[in-house]
């Protein structure tokens, strides 16, 4: 499991461990933060490069599989998802990703948001924007609304490099 140390790995961790066949596994641990790693619950840990070093990251990700004899490998970041799920048919081992097509859908959250729309599957109204001067314009299609969730993000990237509650227009343009 990657991220081990990390809050939801280590809940995949214990409740794999409560089921009925936990106490036959051995889990692996990887992450790329010492200080994460440090806390893992993991029998074998070990550090690897952060998923920027896509090459490296992936290269020891290769080699612990290998050396370990790994039955099963679980991503758990989204740039680690979208990274394996690209080198899948080298892992060498079985992993738990939904098909590749499915792993791109699902990773931005914008276009996540309009394929549950086009599905009719409810969920928060989301936008795109392009220019702080749109946010009071697209605050005013959600009325009755004491407070507005905002996520800051780059295109192309994973994860988001900020996000909080809002409650007027201009708190989400300083934001």
């Amino acid at each position: 499991i990657t991220c081990m140390g990390g809050y939801g790995a280590e809940y995949l961790a214990e409740n794999i461990r409560r089921s009925s066949v936990g106490d036959q596994i051995r889990f692996f641990g990887t992450h790329a933060d010492p200080y994460f790693l440090a806390c893992s619950t993991a029998e074998v840990k070990y550090l690897v490069p952060w998923t920027k070093q896509e090459e490296q990251y992936i290269g020891q990700t290769l080699a612990i599989i290998k050396k370990e004899k790994i039955d099963l490998f679980i991503p758990k970041s989204d740039r680690e998802v979208s990274i394996v799920s690209q080198q899948r048919d080298r892992l060498g081992c079985r992993y738990f990703l939904p098909d590749h097509a499915e792993t791109v859908a699902s990773q931005d959250k914008f276009s996540f948001y309009q394929i549950l729309k086009e599905s009719s599957v409810g969920a928060a109204k989301t936008f795109r924007i392009h220019s702080l001067e749109e946010i009071p314009s697209l605050i005013s299609l959600m009325p009755g609304r004491d407070r507005y969730w905002v996520r800051v993000k780059t295109p192309g990237e994973a994860g988001a490099v900020t996000a909080t509650w809002v409650k007027t227009a201009e708190q989400a343009k300083m934001w």
